[in-house]
């Protein structure tokens, strides 16, 4: 038999080696994608649509349906150990020992509980005999009522004796939910009595993220001025929202009904150690039109002072701390610019025991 030339030899080498490498590449990429099927993860075995769900309603713990699909998409059986859900809001029924064939879609049904206000989100788990990292999905239920809302007013209705007690001023809270990332819903507070001033003392943030809202609380003071118009009265308070066009949101109301008709209220202001120390006397006129006589001596009991700030004229009447006078009634004589004089009884007495 011929020798064959070295260069034959090296051709058939080459062609033998190419369809040796090509039967390796194939005979590895099989095993490769066996094993990869074999050992895909459980979320490509177990695949659920929608992974967000989302529902609203327009009535506050009206519940609503919503359904998910789950897919096996392995090539063996799969059975469903349960469900579980983070929150009371969701019903998540009864799937536990549902097998899943190869291939086969299971539709997952739950009603949602939604909430009054804002976005609760509830996340829900598979739980499967295939792996021990359970399938996630979620459901988002809008609330019921539109943010900005008012939740809560505390206070809306002071009445006029309640302006008065120990203070010269009451408080207003109101309590709203407003989007999250929002600015102040509220800009003012306004009254129809021009004698009342309204003014925001405070503004308190706390954002809800799992909600998507803002709760806010406004704090307003709410003094008088001076004397109302009039023996009797009455007037709204008007919380205003800052979009223009907004219809202004009621609070509550001033009321009240003076037993006379004097150039000062109260006629007799009633001081009592412990319990009402301070009491303001509300005047009708500018402020400077009324002042307590040159050398009148108060007694030691007994501090005046003119508030200042405001138009109208305001005395404020105080129990020195030092007193140990148990009772007395002291005349105070006020007089006008025109040189009218008034007098202002004065009582001290000692708190009720009970």
């Amino acid at each position: 038999m011929a020798e064959e030339s070295p260069a034959r030899v090296r051709l058939v080498q080459r062609l033998v080696g190419v369809v040796l490498m090509g039967i390796l590449c194939l005979a590895t990429s099989s095993v490769t994608w066996a094993l990869i099927h074999r050992y895909r993860s459980p979320a490509e075995l177990l695949v659920v649509e929608p992974e967000v769900a989302r529902v609203s309603a327009k009535e506050k713990g009206q519940e609503q349906p919503v359904e998910f699909a789950l897919t096996n998409r392995g090539r063996k059986p799969i059975t469903i150990r349960g469900v579980s859900s983070n929150c009371g809001c969701v019903a998540v029924g009864a799937y536990e020992g549902t097998v899943l064939a190869p291939g086969e879609t299971l539709a997952l049904r739950f009603l949602v509980r939604v909430p009054e206000y804002g976005v609760s989100r509830t996340r829900l788990e598979v739980i499967h005999d295939r792996d021990s990292t359970p399938v996630e999905m979620y459901v988002e239920a809008a609330g019921s009522q539109a943010l900005p809302v008012v939740r809560e007013i505390r206070n809306g209705s002071p009445t006029f004796l309640a302006l008065r007690p120990g203070q010269d001023d009451e408080r207003i809270t109101i309590r709203t939910y407003e989007p999250l990332g929002s600015g102040p819903w509220i800009t003012e507070m306004t009254s129809e009595l021009d004698a009342v001033s309204v003014e925001l003392v405070d503004r308190h943030d706390e954002d809800r993220p799992e909600a998507g809202l803002i709760e806010r609380v406004y704090t307003y003071r709410v003094s008088w001025k001076r004397l109302p118009a009039t023996t009797e009265f009455s007037g709204k308070l008007w919380a205003v929202p800052s979009v223009a066009g907004a219809t202004p949101i009621r609070v509550g109301t001033i009321s009240g009904r003076l037993a006379s008709r004097r150039p000062f209220s109260p006629s007799m202001a009633r001081l009592v150690p412990g319990e009402h120390p301070r009491e303001i006397v509300l005047f009708d006129t500018d402020a400077g039109t009324w002042a307590i006589p040159h050398g009148v001596r108060l007694p030691d009991w007994l501090e005046a002072e003119w508030l200042a700030g405001g138009a109208a004229q305001r005395l404020a009447l105080k129990l020195r701390d030092s007193t140990k006078v148990r009772g007395g009634t002291f005349e105070l004589p006020l007089e006008d610019g025109q040189g009218s004089r008034q007098m202002l009884r004065v009582v001290l007495t000692e708190p009720v025991r009970r």
